[in-house]
């Protein structure tokens, strides 16, 4: 019994001592299981030979666009045109009561006439006592003043030519034209309603926009351009290029030629306008239309591409994750080109063609970050401009 007692204590000891080691070993093998890198694929850039390609979005606006208003006050009578007609220059869009305008001409042919006599009979005065003066039956300020009057009526000819010349174009302006060729917009104004004319705050009576051909507006960043320049081409380039435009909504694509480059970056968006003219022949396009739009530049051989899908960005920085020697995670901050077939992204600087980039799992690494490698390949089917 005195035995028993003896030894139990060694036994309490013996069960904490395998209990505390246990414990430890537990312990150990959770830190070792924390510390377990991730598995990650990793690839070297795709290098390919490619045609490069800027992307831009855009706007279509018309070659030509006209408001149409009324040059002179009146009363329209007639509108001669249905609405989204393609209409001529010179195609008469409405009419204005002419009534008053003919009648103010009349006037003024009258006053032509009267103006006319009178030059007539003081000619035939000063005529007269331009003899007389040789014989000194007249005194030389009668003659001066018969001279002066011939002038002046001469003068008042004049007026009255210009005050018939002034009634003809407003009674013309009575018919409204079409100031160029293009397609017509609504009616602004119907029959029997005032409009004024011949300033400012003329009627609108409707618009008019030329739709085919049409232009197609650019606004290219500094860094479009930079993308631009850098693959070899320069403004001289520009001119003239083939672009490639795809609308919004829609697959198909209508080609256009660049016919305009600015001379210098807008300061408030600090972007240079560039425009291109497409024929539209069927006039599907029409003003105001989004599209975006495709400039093809040289060929860059040896160019590095990367999935679309890997590429970050942190305000205006764009980044991809690779890994260094000792297999940590580390962020390279890019510059970046097209967007080619395959989903892949042009990488114009900031990535060799050694570096193994992290092509999944990208959301849960972090720089410093130790990963297990799993060697992989990008995409290496043929990448072609899209």
């Amino acid at each position: 019994m005195k035995i028993r007692q003896l030894f139990e204590p060694w036994k309490v000891m013996a069960l904490l001592a395998a209990t505390i080691l246990s414990i430890g070993c537990s312990d150990k093998t959770e830190k070792n299981q924390g510390a377990q890198a991730l598995p990650v694929k990793v690839a070297t850039p795709l290098k390919q030979t490619l045609q490069t390609k800027n992307t831009f979005t855009g706007r279509f606006q018309p070659v030509e666009q006209s408001e149409v208003k009324a040059r002179v006050s009146g009363y329209i009578v007639k509108a001669n045109f249905s609405e989204g007609d393609l209409v001529n220059k010179g195609t008469p869009l409405f009419y204005i009561d002419r009534r008053p305008f003919q009648v103010a001409l009349d006037a003024a042919n009258a006053d032509l006439a009267r103006q006319q006599a009178t030059v007539e009979e003081r000619e035939t005065n000063f005529r007269m006592v331009n003899g007389l003066r040789e014989t000194g039956a007249i005194s030389n300020e009668e003659f001066d003043r018969r001279r002066l009057s011939v002038q002046t009526a001469k003068a008042d000819l004049q007026r009255a030519e210009a005050a018939v010349t002034n009634a003809r174009l407003n009674l013309d302006f009575t018919t409204v034209r079409a100031p160029i060729r293009g397609r017509v917009g609504r009616r602004m104004v119907t029959e029997g309603n005032l409009v004024s004319g011949g300033s400012e705050m003329a009627t609108l009576l409707t618009s008019i926009v030329q739709t085919k051909p049409i232009h197609f507006y650019i606004s290219a960043s500094e860094n479009d351009l930079n993308n631009l320049f850098n693959s070899g081409t320069d403004r001289t380039d520009i001119m003239g290029d083939s672009i490639a435009i795809t609308l919004n909504g829609n697959e198909k694509q209508v080609k256009g030629n660049i016919d305009f480059i600015g001379n210098q970056l807008q300061r408030g968006t600090g972007s240079l306008e560039l425009r291109a003219i497409v024929q539209n022949k069927d006039e599907r396009i029409q003003p105001g239309m989004f599209g975006e739009a495709v400039l093809y530049g040289s060929e860059i051989e040896n160019a590095l591409l990367v999935p679309e899908t890997v590429i970050g960005s942190n305000q205006n920085i764009k980044y991809v994750y690779s890994i260094d020697e000792n297999n940590q995670v580390q962020m390279k901050p890019i510059q970046i080109g097209g967007l080619y077939a395959n989903n892949m992204r042009l990488v114009i600087s900031g990535l060799s063609k050694e570096d193994k980039v992290i092509i999944n799992n990208i959301q849960k690494v972090r720089p410093g970050m130790l990963i297990s490698p799993i060697e992989a390949t990008m995409d290496s089917q043929k990448t072609e401009a899209q």
